[in-house]
């Protein structure tokens, strides 16, 4: 697992608030922005993601089975479409599929 914080504060050493610790997959899914790294190959043969933000490109590199690749990148591409339209559009409920991925992700 990973380590998430909300907030580092310096006062006579850095101290990070909030944190909590968070598996690979969550980050992948919610960690900024997510892209697959043409031709890179992991041990084993597995596709790798790199995860975050422009302002610190590749901070965290996940390796991805193959098959998996390309359908971790679609539940993204979903996922950042149905907060998107939420963050737009507060008041109207997520739809189905959307309540019952992000419902199952949360769950994982």
């Amino acid at each position: 697992p990973y380590l998430v914080y909300h907030e580092l504060v310096q006062t006579s050493r850095l101290f990070m608030r909030d944190c909590t610790s968070v598996a690979a997959f969550p980050l992948a899914l919610f960690g900024g922005h997510l892209e697959a790294v043409p031709g890179a190959l992991a041990v084993g043969g597995e596709g790798v993601v790199v995860v975050g933000e422009r302002v610190r490109p590749g901070w965290l590199r996940l390796a991805v089975p193959r098959g998996t690749l390309p359908v971790l990148l679609a539940a993204r591409r979903h996922v950042d479409h149905w907060l998107l339209r939420k963050v737009q559009h507060p008041e109207t409920p997520l739809s189905d599929p959307a309540q019952g991925f992000l419902t199952a992700v949360v769950q994982a």
